[in-house]
């Protein structure tokens, strides 16, 4: 089988705009970009029963549009010590598929929103913590799949001795499709002591103190949903040297 070199003839623009007041510890900027793609080239899926996927080339026009847009905000609380950042994104890609000799028109839709926080009013202690929200849909005529995703990690560091350190992490995220959950947890802890005069690190680190077997999560794509499960590793404990030769 022969198909002509694939070309792509590509039409974008886009517009930034960006905020900065040192006064008052706050930036912000956004972002619009605006995008079509004219192929010359179809890519064909085919599914088997058994999940094989053929992929074939064939040689047909077809287009793809997205926009764009994403969104930051960000203040630093001098009294507090606290700096706060806040992230918005969106898009909307619209193209064609041909799936198990059925060309479709898919369009995909994805919202994602995430706020951190990060603290030092105390010396002794740093703390961090992010949240993460994401939904994701396909839309083929007028059916529509949605995937919604959330995450919380939280990260604290104590200083309560010179030159040693205790570092915890947790970590929540699942994912959440057909009114199912896939829920993932994580703990770690690790502990520093850093000897200035030698310029060597020494931890100590505990690795998946829940002993969690596996990571579950379920992806959207322009072709199909699938499931994806991540077998770990399980709880460790890593001992390690860090130094510099200058």
């Amino acid at each position: 089988f022969s198909n002509t070199i694939q070309t792509d003839k590509v039409y974008a623009t886009s517009f930034r705009t960006e905020y900065k007041n040192p006064l008052h510890n706050i930036f912000a900027n956004a972002n619009i970009s605006l995008a079509q793609i004219n192929k010359n080239v179809l890519f064909g899926t085919t599914i088997n029963q058994n999940g094989q996927q053929l992929i074939q080339a064939i040689n047909q026009k077809n287009q793809t549009t997205s926009f764009i847009n994403s969104t930051t905000f960000g203040k630093y609380f001098t009294d507090l010590s606290t700096n706060l950042k806040l992230n918005f994104s969106y898009l909307n890609a619209t193209n064609q598929i041909l799936l198990n000799n059925v060309l479709r028109t898919v369009t995909m839709t994805n919202y994602n929103y995430e706020i951190e926080l990060s603290n030092a009013t105390l010396k002794w202690i740093g703390l961090v913590y992010k949240l993460n929200y994401g939904q994701n849909n396909r839309k083929q005529l007028q059916n529509t799949i949605s995937n919604y995703t959330n995450s919380h990690t939280a990260k604290a560091e104590f200083f309560i001795l010179k030159n040693h350190s205790l570092t915890t992490s947790l970590e929540y995220n699942e994912s959440i499709f057909n009114k199912q959950n896939f829920p993932n947890r994580f703990i770690d802890l690790k502990y520093r002591y850093k000897w200035d005069k030698k310029r060597i690190d020494f931890d100590l680190d505990y690795n998946n103190i829940l002993n969690t077997k596996q990571h579950q999560q379920v992806i959207i794509t322009n072709i199909q949903t699938t499931q994806t499960i991540y077998n770990i590793r399980p709880s460790q404990i890593l001992v390690s040297i860090r130094f510099n030769f200058k």
